[in-house]
């Protein structure tokens, strides 16, 4: 290869990258307003729920529940896979701790969890999704009409290639 060509390659590797630090900066604005949003709904929520206790005349019990162990009782729950006509109300304010730590996520289903959970759907004909690996062979860009991607994550829209 001869410098020119790799100057300019080295030149639109530079474009990209400074591409790629656009799209993150934007994704990272964005998260940040998403956050927002949602600690805002969280504190409109807590507001409402001292309202509504003190309007029923309800003592207000000392303390704050913490949302990661909130997420895990609700899974622990015996019939998390009913349909349910009533909404679960947390008695205590709660505190967004896995919002504080984005690396600290929730905790995931066991495999027999899942198995449980699939068998159960299984057994009253719902419809189970496929694993990702099999769906990503399926999928089709309508952008490119290559197999794998979606056109939102096209390479060619994405790197701008021709």
């Amino acid at each position: 290869m001869s410098n020119n060509d790799l100057e300019k390659q080295i030149q639109e590797l530079n474009t990209k990258i400074a591409e790629l630090a656009l799209i993150v900066s934007l994704k990272t604005k964005e998260m940040d307003t998403i956050e927002q949003r949602y600690t805002d709904r969280i504190r409109i929520l807590n507001e409402y729920l001292a309202t509504v206790r003190a309007g029923l005349n309800i003592e207000s019990q000392e303390g704050h529940i913490d949302d990661t162990t909130f997420i895990d009782k609700l899974r622990s729950m015996s019939h998390n896979d009913d349909i349910k006509d009533y909404v679960l109300v947390p008695t205590k304010p709660l505190q967004m701790n896995s919002m504080k730590n984005p690396k600290n996520e929730t905790k995931t289903k066991t495999e027999s969890e899942v198995a449980q959970n699939t068998q159960h759907k299984k057994a009253y004909n719902i419809a189970v999704n496929e694993p990702t690996y099999n769906r990503k062979k399926k999928i089709s860009c309508s952008y490119c009409n290559e197999k794998g991607h979606k056109r939102s994550q096209c390479p060619k829209i994405l790197y701008h290639e021709a």
